[in-house]
């Protein structure tokens, strides 16, 4: 994430401005506020299935770079967007999805959300783009993004989880 910087010379914070030195100060407050914390780079690696970014490398079975855990802070909530790709490699009638939930700054979990399934037609490598974003709340502290897999009809292993603090 990119901030910017302001000086005191971009501020007209003169009375004989038209809206005064108020207005100035409120625009830089909303500045610093959606400037937010950096993004998370984000790789999560297990058996058959991965999340990271392209190159993907067939020897080491694994995705070379991340995805990116983006906190979208903006002046009223925290709305986290993960991107990304998920791979999958000899995995054929298998099925994954990216979990992502939601915590407070005490920890209380705020939101537990799943993406749409990926389903590999192969046993060679298949790769889904992700652009995540499922929940948006003003006091997200927290993040834990997982891989699933289906282990039956009703139920899910975790593959591989991580967590990311604003």
């Amino acid at each position: 994430m990119q901030l910017e910087t302001i000086t005191v010379e971009d501020l007209d914070v003169s009375n004989d401005s038209p809206n005064g030195g108020a207005k100035a100060k409120q625009e830089t407050a909303a500045q610093i506020i959606s400037s937010g914390p950096p993004d998370d780079l984000v790789r999560l690696t297990a058996r058959h299935v991965d999340f990271g970014d392209d190159p993907f490398d067939a020897n080491l079975s694994m995705p070379l770079t991340f995805g990116v855990l983006d906190w979208g802070v903006s002046r009223l909530t925290v709305q986290p967007v993960l991107t990304g790709k998920v791979y999958m490699n000899d995995s054929r009638g298998r099925e994954a999805k990216i979990q992502m939930r939601f915590f407070d700054i005490f920890g209380t979990e705020l939101q537990d959300a799943r993406s749409e399934s990926f389903i590999p037609t192969s046993d060679g490598l298949q790769s889904w783009a992700v652009d995540f974003s499922p929940y948006s709340n003003p006091t997200i502290e927290k993040v834990e993004v997982s891989i699933l897999v289906r282990k039956d009809s009703t139920s899910w292993w975790v593959y591989a989880r991580n967590e990311y603090t604003s």
